[in-house]
């Protein structure tokens, strides 16, 4: 549809939702964030906007907002109808590119809106666990008994595209990810052999005392273990809080940046050409507003302890060096 308000038009996808779905189903509603107003079509001729197309047009609850669309008559022609609904409330998703788009209505109001040719009709069938093993047995299921014209998409197919977009950014985070810890790792064990190298007379003094070579070289492995330790000790909490508090921290830098980048464009002489720009770390165009953190205590204790594994691993071979030094050599050069 074409959507008018006081300020403009722009192109809209329409929503026809039940308007119960606002207040029965927090998995849907918990989407959306109510920026202005109210989430709620309180009548037939009530509007949600989303935060973008809203601000394109000036629209602000309360205001009255045109929907323009295609209808077919019986002789087939297309002629244009247009309705009033009055704006309830803005909504934001996070995407600045749905928001851009959006415009919900009554799903009555969308049936006498919209045409069947420029118009689909989507049933949504919410599970428990949409990442349930059961999850393709109840596809299954719902294929059989769906009738005939009806189409069975599950959400993970819909999303395809973007999943495997995620999915291959995700291991390529998981590559530098092990490219950095093995970098650490190789420290570890290259700390080691200067150790080793710069204790030879202890060590000496030590197996000349009646040290083991075995003593020496757990000594060694120890002082690895204990290194990546530290190391987990450290950068496991720091890094929880850095992650917990991701959104305030990019905040923060933004407004350091722009404070800065401020500074610069009024002293150039640039400053009489237009206003500043602002500088967004994270464009609301193209990324989330805010980035959602969930912690997997699994994969972090999981990654934690490989961690410490490797940091043994590469104390091996410093540690037999330091084991199988000879005191004999080692002396005649005091």
């Amino acid at each position: 549809a074409l959507a008018a308000g006081a300020s403009g038009r722009a192109g809209a996808t329409i929503r026809a939702v039940s308007p119960e779905v606002w207040t029965e189903s927090p998995a849907f509603s918990g989407l959306f964030t109510v920026t202005e107003g109210r989430a709620l079509l309180s009548t037939a001729r009530s509007a949600l906007l989303g935060s973008k197309i809203a601000g394109d047009l000036g629209l602000h609850p309360g205001d009255t907002v045109r929907l323009i669309t295609l209808r077919k008559s019986l002789t087939g022609m297309m002629f244009p109808g247009t309705a009033q609904f009055t704006v309830e409330g803005i909504l934001s998703s996070g995407y600045q590119e749905l928001d851009a788009r959006w415009v919900f209505i009554p799903v009555e109001t969308g049936f006498s809106l919209l045409s069947d040719e420029a118009s689909r009709t989507t049933i949504g069938i919410e599970t428990g666990d949409p990442f349930a093993p059961s999850f393709v047995s109840t596809l299954y299921r719902l294929r059989a008994v769906l009738p005939p014209g009806y189409r069975l998409y599950s959400w993970d197919r819909m999303n395809e595209a973007q999943f495997e977009n995620f999915a291959s950014t995700r291991t390529l985070l998981l590559f530098v990810v092990i490219l950095i810890v093995l970098v650490a790792v190789v420290n570890v064990s290259s700390a080691l052999v200067i150790l080793a190298i710069e204790r030879r007379r202890e060590i000496a003094i030590l197996k000349s005392l009646g040290a083991s070579a075995e003593g020496i070289s757990l000594a060694f492995l120890l002082t690895g273990l204990f290194a990546g330790l530290c190391g987990a000790i450290l950068g496991v909490p720091v890094g929880l809080l850095c992650a917990i508090n991701v959104n305030e921290i990019i905040v923060f830098i933004e407004k350091v940046v722009n404070i800065f980048a401020r500074f610069v464009y009024t002293l150039s002489w640039s400053a009489s050409r237009g206003d500043f720009i602002v500088v967004h770390l994270l464009d609301p165009a193209y990324y989330l507003d805010k980035i959602p953190v969930v912690i997997p205590f699994t994969s972090l204790f999981v990654i934690t302890a490989g961690t410490l594994a490797l940091s043994v691993l590469v104390s091996v071979y410093p540690a037999s060096r330091a084991g199988h030094e000879r005191p004999i050599w080692t002396l005649r050069k005091i």
